[in-house]
């Protein structure tokens, strides 16, 4: 923002007036992993993008086995994993393994340690924190953190989110959306059936009345 500042105060007022916490995870009370943008948003937009052509209620139940199929295929695909970490966090956990081999790290107190690089950055393990800010937004170990953890000779997974977890992973689709069979649900009449009126009885004394007025009208001729 100061880069920004310095090269045009009004660009720097003007996003700064949009609600920082909507934009920058330094603002933003909860934790994002890493997410900034609506594309959850949009691709559910795109995902029914069918579904949102048919009338209300066909929609609805076209949307439910969308979510019955794809919270199976999510079920299915867990079970094919091993380990603790989902396979893309674990990619990222991996590459930052790599990363923080050459650091050099000291320890300045139990949970405190300062790590040399391109820059130099602090890291506290007891509240999972390190002052390149990786850590607190991912959720995912940075280089510097794993530099730490691997130094004092722990355990790497102690120090990861639950949220990027196997088993958090499995717990998220283990509710089951059951199929509905039509024979289960109301009964809803076609477009093409056709209402008559109920049937009607004269009652006799009308019929004898009309009777009478043709007599007469005979009668009179």
């Amino acid at each position: 923002m100061k880069e920004i500042y310095d090269m045009d105060p009004r660009a720097y007022n003007i996003a700064m007036n949009y609600s920082p916490d909507q934009w920058a995870n330094t603002f933003f009370p909860g934790i994002r992993y890493g997410h900034v943008t609506s594309n959850v948003a949009e691709f559910f937009n795109n995902w029914i993008r069918e579904a949102r052509m048919l009338r209300i209620l066909q929609m609805v139940e076209h949307i439910r086995k969308q979510i019955m199929v794809r919270m199976s295929n999510r079920r299915l695909l867990a079970d094919k994993w091993v380990g603790y970490l989902c396979p893309q966090a674990e990619m990222v956990l991996k590459e930052n393994i790599e990363k923080c081999r050459p650091l050099d790290v000291k320890q300045a107190a139990a949970d405190i340690f300062e790590v040399q690089a391109h820059k130099t950055t602090r890291v506290d393990l007891e509240k999972k924190t390190c002052t390149c800010h990786a850590w607190e937004v991912m959720r995912i170990l940075c280089k510097h953190a794993c530099a730490v953890i691997l130094y004092m000779k722990r355990d790497i997974y102690q120090y990861c989110d639950w949220f990027m977890s196997i088993e958090t992973f499995k717990k998220s689709y283990d509710l089951i959306l059951y199929p509905i069979p039509d024979y289960e649900k109301r009964s809803v009449p076609r477009d093409e059936i056709e209402i008559l009126p109920p049937h009607t009885i004269k009652r006799k004394g009308e019929i004898k009345h009309d009777v009478l007025t043709t007599e007469q009208c005979t009668n009179d001729l």
